[in-house]
């Protein structure tokens, strides 16, 4: 028997996107931490800096390192005008996220036609995904 490790997760992921003055924000909410050989929930949540709830959308990939963090499942998307399903795992081949320690990536994204999404109070939860910490030894 070894001891569990803890490993937490980036709770500072936050993305900000500068639209005529106006910003939408993604962000981690809580801090969800991994424990080893435990699933952790991770919540996305989703504002703008004028909490105007009538966007055209929003789209965005959440990156990770497959060596600790093995993805299980989704817990809770967003229905309202979603496009792109959560859709993955890509290989990050191209180092998109500009971090050389995670290696694949899953997309998701909603377009409103009208101009209203996501049309429900800011912030709001986006997405939920669960993940497995797992560093695939057996220490």
């Amino acid at each position: 028997m070894y001891p569990k490790k803890s490993f937490l997760l980036s709770s500072s992921i936050f993305l900000s996107i500068n639209t005529n003055a106006n910003e939408q924000k993604i962000f981690v909410q809580g801090t969800p931490l991994g424990v080893l050989d435990n699933t952790v929930d991770i919540d996305f949540g989703y504002s703008t800096s004028n909490l105007d709830e009538t966007t055209t959308g929003f789209g965005f990939r959440f990156h990770f390192d497959s060596s600790v963090l093995k993805f299980k499942d989704v817990l809770y998307v967003l229905e309202k005008d979603l496009l792109v399903d959560v859709v993955g795992p890509f290989d990050d081949d191209e180092n998109h996220d500009n971090d050389e320690s995670t290696d694949k990536y899953y997309s998701v994204g909603w377009v409103s036609l009208y101009g209203n999404w996501p049309n429900e109070e800011l912030p709001a939860k986006l997405l939920s995904v669960q993940f497995l910490v797992d560093l695939g030894d057996d220490e």
